[in-house]
């Protein structure tokens, strides 16, 4: 059963392999009908819709299709003729033991070896539940990088008023921020900036991976990350990891990285436009990638795990240009 386990455990691993590799030209194709809807080129777009709908290689499919059913062999025929193995053995050592008390004798060698035997099948039995082997649990241990990868995780994300700064106007579907000229009539709380001009998500992520995208567009003056639900709030600070926050600010057209004094520069794109923010809570990652182009912009590594819940931070000094966050239902249109 180990041994098969070792071969299931290959066959998926190439199996989720084959299957990101198909996702992400899924991905592309639909990335070039998004560009191809909105451009006034019928021709190209008409070529790009009979790319992306064209059937997947047949080879891919024939591989999956394979691999598929030697799962479920391995699940259906490997695993019952074991157990019906695992039954004849038992009965075998019931018949011994009624035969050594009818004889007043001892377990005979035999006798012996079968219960070493279901022994053994029994703690391997156990080394199979404690496995974690399914397709899901493989394709959450390998690490993740790239853009289109990200983008599988993508969520619906919601700003938190009860967290933003008192100049800050909020849209009323909270999907929208930038700043206002005057003072907004927010209720004082613990959890809302006073000094630093941010605004929190409502949605706190304590595990697994997670990815949201932030229209800049004209905005001069913007930050965007994550913050540990503990960091600091209140008052002047320094927004870096040390205190709880992974982030990137957009000022003067350049692009730092919020990262312990000094700031760290990045590298950017002449139009910067969309953001794609990625968390990785518990690989203890934060990417930032430049949605248009699909490249990454940088990434916040080194950190085991967060050990709390992360929330997606924005923050914005423009008055006229807002922050938007892209819905999910965008996100698929």
């Amino acid at each position: 059963m180990e041994n098969q386990l070792e071969a299931v455990m290959s066959k998926g691993e190439g199996l989720v392999g084959r299957l990101e590799a198909e996702l992400s030209e899924l991905m592309g194709r639909r990335a070039t009908l998004e560009v191809q809807a909105i451009s006034q080129d019928h021709i190209g777009f008409l070529q790009s819709f009979e790319e992306a709908t064209a059937p997947l290689a047949e080879d891919q499919q024939d591989e999956v299709d394979e691999d598929s059913r030697f799962s479920l062999h391995f699940y259906l025929g490997d695993v019952k003729s074991v157990l019906t193995e695992m039954k004849d053995k038992m009965d075998d050592i019931r018949m011994g033991e009624a035969r050594s008390r009818g004889s007043r004798g001892s377990f005979s060698s035999g006798d012996l070896t079968l219960a070493e035997s279901m022994l053994s099948l029994r703690a391997s039995t156990v080394s199979l539940r404690k496995s974690q082997w399914s397709l899901r649990d493989l394709k959450k241990n390998k690490p993740i990088s790239g853009h289109k990868k990200a983008r599988v995780y993508m969520e619906d994300v919601t700003l938190n008023p009860v967290t933003a700064y008192p100049f800050l106007i909020l849209s009323e579907d909270r999907k929208q921020v930038k700043r206002g000229e005057k003072l907004q009539f927010y209720r004082n709380s613990q959890h809302r900036f006073d000094v630093w001009s941010c605004v929190i998500a409502k949605e706190g992520f304590s595990s697994g991976r997670h990815y949201w995208e932030v229209c800049v567009g004209e905005n001069k003056d913007w930050k965007l990350g994550v913050v540990r639900e503990s960091a600091q709030k209140k008052g002047l600070f320094d927004m870096s990891p040390s205190n709880g926050y992974y982030a990137i600010w957009w000022s003067g057209s350049q692009l730092r990285a919020l990262t312990n004094p000094p700031l760290t520069k990045v590298k950017h794109p002449s139009k910067l436009r969309q953001v794609g923010v990625f968390l990785d809570v518990d690989e203890g990652q934060v990417s930032f990638y430049n949605v248009k182009s699909g490249s990454e912009i940088y990434s916040f590594t080194g950190s085991s795990e967060f050990t709390e819940r992360m929330f997606p931070l924005l923050g914005t000094g423009d008055k006229e240009a807002p922050l938007v966050l892209v819905t999910s239902q965008h996100h698929l249109a």
